[in-house]
């Protein structure tokens, strides 16, 4: 046996070099190529995760216009990758710009949000920990968490 293991003839393909899994939790495997593929499914993922970020912290969030508006574009924009990576769509047709724009609006909310919560549970008193996320302590809290005003977060009802 050669050294690292047994030879690979030019026909066996390394699992590595195969596929992924579809992020959207279908089981499909996603192929190296055609090229693009991979990249659209690790954006999807990404939007998967920002999404599943934001339901948690909707209660929080949910009567922000602009939060619920990016919300329900970031589902739109979900429901789009998912159609391209199982080929209902032809990949190239989704504009990449707008979810960019999408991914960099949502890392501002979760970094804003989850700054103001982490200097909320650093007060005295209040107790924070890696297993709670900021909305399980909002709904524990004594004590009023921070407002959407105080985290830098418009109201909807100002202009």
């Amino acid at each position: 046996m050669p050294p690292g293991g047994p030879a690979k003839d030019a026909l066996t393909i390394d699992s590595g070099d195969v596929a992924k899994d579809c992020f959207c939790g279908c089981g499909r495997r996603i192929p190296r190529f055609p090229l693009g593929m991979r990249s659209m499914n690790t954006r999807g993922r990404q939007v998967s995760e920002r999404l599943a970020w934001a339901e948690d912290h909707r209660s929080f969030l949910e009567n922000e216009r602009e939060f619920v508006d990016w919300f329900e574009e970031g589902l739109g924009i979900q429901t789009a990758l998912k159609a391209a990576m199982h080929g209902e769509v032809d990949p190239a047709t989704l504009p990449e710009r707008p979810i960019r724009d999408w991914q960099a609006v949502g890392r501002e909310v979760q970094h804003t949000v989850d700054r103001a919560f982490a200097r909320w549970a650093a007060e005295p008193g209040k107790e924070a920990s890696p297993n709670r996320t900021p909305s399980r302590r909002l709904s524990e809290a004594s004590t009023d968490p921070p407002t959407n005003e105080s985290v830098g977060l418009r109201s909807s009802t100002q202009p």
